[in-house]
Parts: C-alpha cells; structure tokens; sequence
C-alpha cells in the first residue's frame, strides 16, 4: 500500500476505535476511505457527524474545510507524526455541544474515581 494512503487509514483506524472505546458505540473507518459512494472516512451511526481525516505533516485547513463544509455537520480531524489528533469544527457547533453537555450534566452525578 502506499505509504501516505497507510498513514491516512492508520489515523482512521485510531479514530474509529477512540469512538467506540469512549463512547461505546458503533464507529468504523469507511470502506475506501469515503471514496466510493459513501461519503467520509468513519462511519458512525450513532453520531449525527461528517468524519473527515487527514494524516498529513502539512494540512490546509481551509482549503480542506472548503470540501467539507456543505455536508451536514462536518468535523475535519488532523494529525501528524509524533502529535495529538485535533478535531476542527464550526464555532457555534461546538458551541451547540457544549450547551448540551452543560444541560445534560445537571442531571447526572458524577463518581469521582
């Protein structure tokens, strides 16, 4: 395989798999990595969000936002050698979440471990 197609389904491998571990639900890399006619690289039924991934020492973000945007939803996840994987998504999205979070937290009480 090739080396950057390896580097890209390694990211989508981890993905998938930091989804199910700690959210406990289905998520799986896509077959063809979103090149066929499914579209995004994770499939995760259980999440309303468009899975973009790139595995690249360089990502232009905007550029790469541009190919996203219209699909509802997007989150574009980045990594590169030896660094975090960090998920870009809209402002006001992420606002959305945390809203939600902060209502949902008022309702469960959390066991310090």
């Amino acid at each position: 395989m090739n080396p950057k197609k390896e580097k890209g389904r390694r990211l989508e491998l981890k993905v998938a798999k930091l989804i199910r571990e700690k959210l406990g639900i289905r998520a799986t890399r896509s077959p063809y990595s979103g090149g066929g006619e499914i579209k995004g690289d994770i499939l995760c039924p259980d999440l309303p969000y468009h899975f973009e991934l790139k595995n690249q020492e360089k990502v232009r973000i905007w550029k790469e936002w541009q190919n996203i945007r219209d699909f509802k939803d997007p989150v574009l996840v980045i990594s590169r050698a030896n660094a975090p994987i960090l998920a870009v998504i809209d402002f006001e999205k992420f606002l959305e979440i945390v809203i939600k979070a902060r209502k949902f937290d008022k309702y469960i009480i959390i066991e310090e471990k």
